[in-house]
């Protein structure tokens, strides 16, 4: 019997000493390497690099590292379904009940996304996601802007309102006689069509020149007139009571343009003062003035 001691294959010892056997076999800079650490002889390493063959199959990709060139993604990319050519990109079905059929992309549209989408990896199925997605997301930004473009004009219509007082609504009115004198049903069916027709901006332009419009065509006394915003009548007063003619009929009940100049005098205090009351403690009353 030799003196020699004998290893217990199956104990820790023997493995400890089976595996720093196996390891001093390996080049240095890959013994430390963690993979190697649970395998303890030539066996243990034989098995690992069959099972890892297996692993990377037909049906396995290997990611490329982060220098390698395009082909080799190119190479992973096919593989994982995408068509060889961005042609080979079908649209989804988008079916007459679509929530947002009319944003669907146009074709030149869609071969933008193609050439994209070829660049980038994306599969068939990854194409079809995006592309039935994407009309959902053209409708939520198209309400998006509606939504802001109503509460600005609402934004800007109750100021106009405010500016033009009793003015207002026959601003409107005379807005439409001069849009339909000057450019007709046609322009009228713009006007709506676009939305421009309710822009303050636009309905107070219009509304100076249908008024002037109809001061053109109106017969009758010189003391009639228009409503007007709170700046306008107050200014107005102002010059009429400078207005040595007008004063004479407003003083004067036997004048025959007495009654007009009381009623001008009347209205424009209504649209100086249009959150005022007329003979309350805050309005200031129109008073005739003696020559």
């Amino acid at each position: 019997m030799s003196d020699e001691p004998q290893g217990n294959p199956s104990g820790n010892e023997g493995n400890e000493g089976q595996n720093t056997e196996f390891l001093s076999q390996i080049p240095e800079d890959l013994r430390n390497d963690p993979s190697l650490q649970d395998i303890k002889d030539v066996t243990g390493l034989a098995k690992g690099y069959v099972h890892a063959q297996r692993m990377v199959g037909s049906d396995k990709v290997a990611i490329p590292g982060k220098d390698a060139p395009d082909s080799d993604w190119d190479t992973v990319y096919n593989k994982l379904g995408r068509p060889e050519t961005m042609d080979g990109y079908k649209l989804p079905e988008f079916k007459d009940d679509h929530p947002a059929k009319e944003f669907v992309p146009s074709e030149e549209q869609v071969g933008k996304f193609q050439d994209v989408a070829h660049k980038l990896g994306l599969t068939q199925s990854q194409f079809a996601g995006l592309m039935d997605w994407y009309p959902q997301l053209q409708q939520e930004m198209a309400e998006a802007a509606n939504a802001e473009t109503n509460a600005q004009r609402e934004q800007s219509e109750a100021a106009l309102k405010k500016e033009l007082g009793n003015a207002y609504d026959e601003y409107v009115q005379n807005g439409v006689k001069a849009a339909k004198e000057f450019g007709g049903d046609e322009f009228v069916q713009l006007l709506e069509d676009t939305g421009l027709g309710n822009h303050p901006t636009v309905v107070k332009a219009l509304g100076e020149a249908g008024k002037a419009l109809a001061e053109d065509k109106m017969a009758g006394s010189p003391f009639r007139g228009f409503s007007k915003s709170p700046e306008q009548a107050q200014r107005e007063i102002g010059d009429l009571r400078l207005d040595a003619e007008f004063n004479k009929a407003y003083s004067d009940s036997n004048h025959p343009g007495h009654r007009d100049a009381v009623e001008r005098m009347n209205q424009l205090y209504q649209d100086a003062y249009p959150e005022q009351e007329m003979g309350s403690t805050t309005a200031p009353e129109p008073t005739s003035v003696s020559t």
